[in-house]
């Protein structure tokens, strides 16, 4: 059985909290490795500027000097910075937890274990609110679907594809796209 990880759970003002750059260097704690682009940066905002789930899910920081590092949520993080949070909920993890286990806090809070049922989530839940929540999209490949493949395919007489978008000449592109590659398309206003 794994030795329990001492931490107790607090509000610490934003002005208070450090992204991990590398402060911790010489206890042998490396620096946040995890990156995110702009645009997954900007739904994660989003979300978190709607849904606050900071009561559900708190930072990891570990105490240094009058301040704290963040082991795990450095991305929220940022954006609670730019969102002028005053404070977060966070764990603190004890100044006695040896060095590898901050690493493996590191690594394994910041990885993704499982995996989508793409086919569920395609089915039986709402794509703007899984784009809202942060959930990134399958592109669809429309060349691909074009392709003919010698292999005989089983599928549904018709399909139907929901396109969502503000900008007409967009739409209008895609429909004339479509109709060029033999797909039979219309439009409806919602």
């Amino acid at each position: 059985m794994q030795k329990k990880i001492l931490s107790e759970v607090k509000y610490i003002p934003v002005k208070a909290l450090r992204n991990n750059v590398g402060q911790l260097a010489d206890m042998g704690v490396q620096a946040n490795p995890r990156r995110i682009d702009k645009q997954s940066y900007n739904k994660l905002k989003t979300s978190l500027f709607e849904n606050d789930l900071n009561e559900l899910k708190e930072l990891l920081v570990y105490p240094l000097n009058d301040t704290y590092v963040v082991l795990s949520g450095n991305m929220r993080l940022k954006a609670y910075k730019e969102l002028e949070y005053s404070e977060v909920k966070c764990k603190v993890i004890d100044t006695s937890v040896n060095t590898q286990t901050l690493q493996r806090i590191i690594i394994v809070e910041n990885t993704n274990h499982g995996t989508w049922d793409e086919d569920m989530l395609a089915n039986e839940w709402e794509p703007e609110l899984l784009d809202a929540w942060g959930y990134d999209l399958p592109e669809i490949n429309i060349d691909a679907l074009s392709e003919s493949d010698d292999q005989p395919i089983d599928v549904q007489d018709s399909f139907l594809l929901k396109v969502k978008s503000k900008k007409q000449d967009e739409i209008m592109s895609l429909l004339r796209e479509l109709q060029d590659r033999g797909f039979e398309v219309e439009i409806r206003n919602e």
